[in-house]
């Protein structure tokens, strides 16, 4: 994500039909970039690579995920409540 602009830099869709776990093993982003993906991505592995790459990501959680919160500011803008919590998988 260029947050300067507010727009992703790479997108990829692929059919429902197929499974594309594969993707995450072929992102290689640029130190300090975001990446988005839904929970079907969950690989710790992968994760752990992103991590080292010092790449964040940003997924929803899995009901059973280990993890330890490191920091949760919440703040209220204009629109209403903002919420923003630093974990890490355990």
């Amino acid at each position: 994500m260029k947050y300067h602009v507010g727009v992703p830099m790479v997108v990829q869709l692929t059919s429902v039909a197929k499974h594309d776990h594969y993707l995450l093993k072929e992102v290689h982003l640029p130190q300090n970039s975001t990446l988005a993906m839904d929970r079907a991505y969950i690989d710790y592995a992968q994760f752990q690579r992103l991590t080292e790459e010092g790449v964040c990501y940003v997924t929803k959680m899995k009901k059973n995920l280990k993890y330890r919160l490191l920091s949760s500011i919440a703040y209220v803008s204009a629109d209403g409540l903002v919420t923003h919590k630093d974990e890490r998988i355990l």
